[in-house]
């Protein structure tokens, strides 16, 4: 029993030394971190990554930033279009809103016609060339110019129309007003004057007296209501009728009372 008790504890005696010598023992594993980090001077960084020099991250840091910034110009530039394009239609929306609710005949304004024009004419091109696109973000975007498009051309035409209607009301008083026309409406008027002063005497002037015959007297010719009343803003401070009235003074009054400062441009008519 002496013998096997002797055996049993040379064992237990062989097992502690062999814990001990691989305690003291560093790991593969450790050994091989140790060497990643001796080589790489981070253990996070993985062996198949290596430092950039600074010169290229420099490069790439400039290259991010500008680039920031033609994305900042492309952006500037686009909504500086966009403006242009915005003052167009709000300069023609004027004009037509003031058409509209106008006795008379407002000057008109060449120079914003033919923009529209060309506005007009580019779109259609630009839409006509995207035909096909199998791009969806493309494909809303011609939907949408074509659109803008669309609401552009019925305020044009509509502006157009009511100006002519104005004409075909008083053809004899616009006789006045031909320095308020465009040289199309002026052919417009001239021929309109003849099939209405042809149907006059065919219907009318060539029965009665030959003093009731002239067309051109003061009490023959049809005017425009100047004596209506309409809404007017004022676009700045102004002074009628000796009262004093601030920017932004929304007022009813004749328009025979306010045409003048209209085409000055000191108030807006509203309606």
């Amino acid at each position: 029993m002496a013998d096997l008790y002797n055996l049993l504890g040379e064992l237990d005696h062989r097992e502690d030394e062999e814990q001990d010598f691989f305690k003291g023992r560093p790991s593969a594993a450790g050994t091989e971190a140790t060497a990643e980090q001796s080589e790489w001077g981070s253990p996070s960084r993985s062996p198949n990554e290596a430092e950039v020099p600074l010169v290229l991250q420099q490069a790439h840091r400039d290259k991010d930033i500008g680039a920031e910034e033609d994305f900042g110009q492309d952006l500037l530039h686009g909504e500086e279009d966009m403006l242009v394009e915005n003052d167009l239609y709000t300069k023609l929306h004027r004009h037509w809103f003031q058409e509209r609710h106008c006795p008379e005949l407002l000057e008109f304004d060449e120079d914003m016609a033919q923009d529209i024009k060309t506005h007009l004419e580019d779109r259609r091109d630009w839409v006509e060339q995207q035909e096909g696109v199998t791009d969806a973000v493309e494909d809303l975007m011609v939907t949408l110019t074509q659109m803008d498009t669309d609401r552009v051309k019925f305020v044009f035409s509509d502006w157009l129309t009511r100006r002519l209607a104005k004409i075909e009301a008083h053809p004899l008083y616009m006789r006045e007003q031909i320095d308020h026309m465009s040289d199309g409406e002026l052919r417009y008027l001239k021929s309109y004057g003849e099939l209405y002063e042809s149907h006059l005497r065919n219907t009318v002037l060539d029965h009665v007296p030959e003093a009731w015959q002239r067309l051109d007297e003061e009490n023959m010719i049809d005017k425009p209501d100047y004596d209506s009343y309409h809404f007017w803003l004022a676009k700045e401070a102004i002074d009628k009728h000796g009262t004093h009235h601030e920017k932004g003074t929304c007022l009813v009054a004749k328009y025979k009372d306010m045409r003048e400062m209209m085409i000055e441009g000191k108030v807006d008519l509203q309606m």
